[in-house]
């Protein structure tokens, strides 16, 4: 077992660069992200529509490849356009949802998948996961602790269909996009928003429901489907 593990490990060294680069980037990038809106952060709050069009598209781009946390877009959206915000902000991730999908699959093309298939039951679990994938994919998108681009990868490496993936996706990141943006349309100051989100206790309760709930509701699917293929 522990031998297949590392055999594993080596034929994927690229695909698990990939997962610590989607782990890590966000937290480097952020911060110069946030030098940047609040160095322009009278220019940023008099765009216009258009122009706000055109930062949600790169912005998305940078979330796709894994440069932002959709938290800190989200309360910085909030700050700038209030909890309307919401209307820019959605489409913008599944905008990224999308070309992080096509993404991934362009960078790993199948082979985790092929090299997954090698350990016995592994094709009974994944049959057992697809039962259960549209709460699976609720319930990563629900957790604001759980990096977006790192998901995008691992559900699109992992053979999530692309129609649930999305529909299910976007439905998981509305409830923490909604919190988010009225964190940030609540903040005084820019730098209150991006330095101290949520500091009111029901957002703090709230935010602490939405990552205990996913990842509880995450063990649970995930531990059925290994239990149901081990019997």
């Amino acid at each position: 077992m522990i031998k297949g593990i590392r055999r594993l490990i080596k034929d994927n060294r690229t695909t698990a660069f990939y997962l610590f680069y989607f782990i890590l980037a966000p937290f480097i990038s952020d911060s110069y992200l946030i030098y940047l809106a609040i160095k322009y952060q009278e220019q940023i709050s008099n765009f216009t529509f258009p122009e706000y069009s055109l930062l949600s598209l790169i912005l998305g781009l940078c979330m796709a490849t894994g440069l932002c946390h959709t938290t800190l877009i989200a309360t910085v959206s909030g700050y700038f356009l209030g909890i309307n915000s919401v209307f820019i902000v959605i489409p913008t991730y599944i905008f990224a949802s999308v070309l992080g999908y096509i993404l991934a699959q362009k960078l790993d093309n199948g082979h985790f998948m092929k090299t997954l298939l090698r350990f016995k039951k592994t094709a009974v679990i994944k049959s057992n996961l697809k039962n259960e994938e549209s709460k699976i994919i609720f319930l990563s998108r629900l957790s604001p602790v759980i990096p977006f681009a790192l998901m995008n990868f691992l559900l699109s490496v992992l053979g999530a269909n692309f129609r649930k993936y999305l529909i299910f996706g976007t439905a998981g990141m509305l409830p923490r996009t909604l919190l988010f943006c009225y964190i940030g349309s609540k903040a005084g100051e820019l730098i209150q928003a991006i330095n101290a989100p949520g500091q009111e206790s029901m957002s703090k309760a709230i935010t602490l429901l939405l990552i205990i709930s996913s990842l509880i509701g995450l063990y649970y699917f995930i531990k059925k489907a290994i239990t149901k293929a081990l019997k």
